[in-house]
């Protein structure tokens, strides 16, 4: 029997700004996950994000969103709304 049989599936979402820490989240999580963070290959060229997601969803037992503030997050708070491409992340997996 394969030892990664028994582990999860992680899929690490973040934006730009968070990436280093989603790096250290699959650095943590090495010895007890499969880790594959956004930014490795995840997302195919000419495929929207939305798209892709759908396609890899599956393929994950979780994934953890890393969510740090950034000049995108400067700009919604001063709009007063939710971030879109935060808001589809999380109800793609709920």
């Amino acid at each position: 029997m394969d030892v990664n049989e028994h582990l999860l599936a992680v899929f690490i979402g973040s934006s730009t700004e968070g990436l280093d820490v989603a790096r250290e989240v699959e650095l943590q999580l090495q010895r007890d996950a499969i880790t594959t963070i956004w930014k490795d290959g995840v997302f195919g060229l000419g495929s929207g994000t939305l798209e892709s997601l759908m396609k890899i969803v599956e393929q994950f037992d979780c994934g953890p969103l890393v969510v740090v503030r950034g000049p995108q997050h400067d700009k919604a708070m001063r709009a007063r709304r939710p971030r879109t491409d935060i808001a589809i992340k999380i109800e793609v997996k709920v």
